[in-house]
């Protein structure tokens, strides 16, 4: 997508005309397509196609463009592979949250782990609740990343017994790490169930 682009309803069509015009657009066989590669082999456009694949009921010009931004994207970046054992880390996870900016005000979150460099498990999803700051966004996106962790590492062990170490949780926001690392009670965080 295109950087700082905000998709929303209001991009979508409202006159008759324009509403069969796009019903004549091939928008979700696109999205169709394109979460089937973000989910076998292309990570790094989720968070584009779940943000377009909301609008999947009414979907407008500017939606329709989106997704030939992200067409484009790939068409351009077709020699370009994932690769494993460029480097040698064991299990690493990334997380991040977009802080609400969705006109539905539900955070994004994603999260992305490797072995090697190469990313082996990944997901990017609509938080359940509604996060008063971005530092409360970026905890629950990393409760559910240590979720998914715990349950990665007991994968592996049984795969491969003694490959893993600890697993670094990569954040970068400030706010949300103290929250994680700091378990005292905090006056802003006190609505946040355990």
């Amino acid at each position: 997508m295109v950087p700082g682009a905000i998709f929303s309803h209001s991009d979508s069509p409202s006159s008759p005309t324009d509403i069969d015009r796009m019903r004549k657009v091939p928008y979700r066989e696109a999205i169709g397509s394109l979460m089937y590669t973000s989910i076998t082999t292309r990570p790094d456009i989720s968070f584009a196609v779940s943000t377009l694949s909301q609008f999947l009921d009414n979907p407008g010009d500017a939606h329709w463009i989106g997704v030939k931004c992200i067409f484009h994207y790939l068409a351009g970046m077709r020699d370009v592979e994932p690769t494993y054992g460029a480097e040698c880390h064991d299990l690493v996870s990334y997380m991040d949250a977009d802080g609400a900016m969705q006109e539905h005000r539900h955070a994004i979150s994603g999260n992305a782990f490797l072995i090697d460099g190469g990313a082996i498990f990944w997901s990017s999803r609509k938080q359940e609740l509604v996060t008063l700051s971005t530092a409360e966004a970026e905890y629950v996106a990393a409760m559910h990343t240590a979720k998914e962790a715990l349950w990665l590492r007991k994968l592996i062990h049984k795969l491969f017994p003694s490959l893993i170490a600890m697993t670094p949780l990569y954040c970068d926001n400030q706010a949300a790490i103290k929250l994680i690392e700091d378990d005292n009670y905090h006056a802003r965080t006190k609505h946040i169930d355990i």
